[in-house]
């Protein structure tokens, strides 16, 4: 029969070595600013903090008939029962043209492919992991190939589009702020077009009218 003394030792060896298993297996949120850049090409999602990668995950991304949309979004939901297709957890991001998300899956073989209808596949232990890391608000950059079209129409604030993309895009491309790639067109996105309009002698209106577009080369 085991003393007393070696039954209290192994208990507390036992102890800690669950403490470090859970501590490993579930780390806590790093202090500092968490920002989350998914690449379409490599199809990984990088966790980073105060901008310095934390951790890099597997993922899968859209077909090329369903691309993931490029930009700079916003984590606005979070769900744990969508089941499915959609795994263990959702984050939902804020692109105005569709429903987007970063979430789980039921097929993990397609992680690593170009695959899903749009959203960022990740395996279910991995986006349990980052939905307990990362709040509501993280900022989200999916990076690829921008596709440049041309905008036929008036863009102007309170306007949200992939023509409004286009445009902050545009602008961005010659210097002016026109803040996220976030295809909502807000008071920063409207300035820079005034500033641009102000560059070039128009009358500083911040919409995005026939003569902006043609300076931006969104339009013939």
């Amino acid at each position: 029969m085991l003393s007393r003394r070696v039954f209290l030792v192994l208990t507390i060896l036992f102890l800690t070595i669950c403490t470090t298993y859970i501590a490993l297996a579930s780390p806590t949120r790093p202090p500092g600013e968490l920002s989350i850049t998914v690449n379409i090409s490599s199809r990984t999602l990088v966790l980073l903090v105060n901008g310095r990668v934390w951790r890099t995950y597997p993922s899968a991304v859209g077909k090329s008939s369903t691309p993931t949309p490029v930009g700079e979004w916003a984590i606005i939901q979070k769900g744990t029962d969508w089941g499915g297709g959609f795994g263990t957890r959702w984050l939902g991001l804020n692109v105005p043209w569709g429903i987007y998300g970063i979430h789980g899956t039921n097929k993990p073989g397609s992680i690593g492919g170009a695959t899903s209808a749009g959203c960022i596949r990740m395996h279910n232990r991995d986006v349990e992991e980052l939905y307990r890391l990362v709040p509501i608000g993280t900022r989200v950059a999916v990076i690829g190939p921008f596709v440049k079209k041309n905008v036929s129409s008036l863009q102007r604030i309170g306007q949200s589009s992939q023509d409004v993309q286009q445009v902050q895009a545009a602008l961005r491309g010659q210097g002016f702020d026109a803040g996220f790639l976030d295809g909502r067109f807000g008071a920063t996105t409207a300035a820079a077009v005034k500033s641009l309009q102000a560059l070039y002698g128009l009358t500083p209106t911040g919409r995005a009218d026939h003569n902006v577009l043609l300076l931006l080369g969104l339009r013939r």
